[in-house]
């Protein structure tokens, strides 16, 4: 894997900015953003976190590192880096009265610390918060923290746009919309390797054991949702107050990941069936 992977929509925005006569502009604008990231980079490289690849995309640079969760200490560490780079870059910036870069890092220190994850800030909020709630409801707080903080950052986008129509923060906003689903699908996909993993930590050592009661049409991909790395699940499946199925964690995972990840508690039982079935 290339370690630098540049987006060919990158090349287009910089021959467009030289024909619209803002590629300075343009370029430095990618300079700073590039040094948030190096902040960050650099935070991880001293956590012992290593780089997998750079990518620089359109409107932005995103690193991507070798680890798909960090330890929430780590987290509010590495969020923070970049932040505090701009701060010292703005602080530079009104030193030399330079009205463009203070302008650029304000934007840039004042979004990323907004409360939306996957922005720096929300993504320290979701790691501090883990360290007193746990994974499962940090998660659910920030994630409708984030909708709601969105949801104001739009209307304001709207406002801006109808009285100086300034598209930039509209621009943002779908960017973030974007973000916020991915970060979703992410959370998705860490919760059932975090209970694979959990399977295989079950054949070396006894984990501490949690019930969930849910109904037969129950989405069975929001029960990940309350999985973490310390205990191991059983699925209670109730109807008509009586108990008619008991799921474990990893029969539940097995089927999400052979199946869709959309089924209801009753069409994994159903395989489950099947399953039996076929071996009879």
């Amino acid at each position: 894997m290339k370690k630098i992977k540049i987006h060919f929509g990158f090349y287009l925005i910089i021959i467009a900015s030289f024909f619209l006569n803002f590629g300075q502009e343009l370029l430095l604008s990618y300079g700073i953003v590039l040094l948030h990231e190096l902040a960050h980079i650099l935070a991880a490289g001293l956590l012992g976190i290593k780089l997998s690849q750079i990518e620089i995309l359109p409107f932005g640079i995103a690193a991507k590192f070798k680890i798909e969760e960090f330890k929430p200490k780590d987290e509010i560490i590495f969020s923070l880096a970049g932040p505090l780079l701009n701060l010292c870059l703005l602080i530079l910036s009104i030193y030399y009265s330079n009205q463009f870069l203070i302008a650029m890092n304000a934007t840039l220190l004042i979004i990323n610390l907004l409360p939306i994850v996957p922005l720096d800030g929300g993504r320290a909020l979701r790691a501090y918060l883990s360290l007193k709630w746990g994974s499962v409801k940090s998660y659910n707080f920030t994630k409708r923290l984030s909708q709601i903080s969105l949801a104001i950052l739009i209307i304001f986008a709207i406002s801006l746009l109808i009285i100086s129509f300034n598209i930039s923060f509209l621009i943002i906003c779908a960017f973030l919309m974007v973000n916020i689903s991915n970060e979703h699908k992410h959370h998705t996909f860490l919760m059932l390797k975090n209970g694979i993993l959990n399977d295989i930590k079950l054949q070396k050592q006894p984990l501490k054991t949690e019930t969930l009661t849910v109904t037969p049409n129950f989405l069975a991909c929001k029960a990940l949702k309350h999985f973490d790395g310390n205990n191991y699940y059983n699925i209670q499946v109730v109807e008509e107050d009586k108990i008619i199925k008991t799921l474990t964690e990893r029969e539940l995972i097995k089927s999400l990941r052979l199946k869709s990840i959309r089924q209801k508690i009753s069409e994994v039982i159903a395989s489950e069936h099947e399953a039996i079935q076929r071996l009879s």
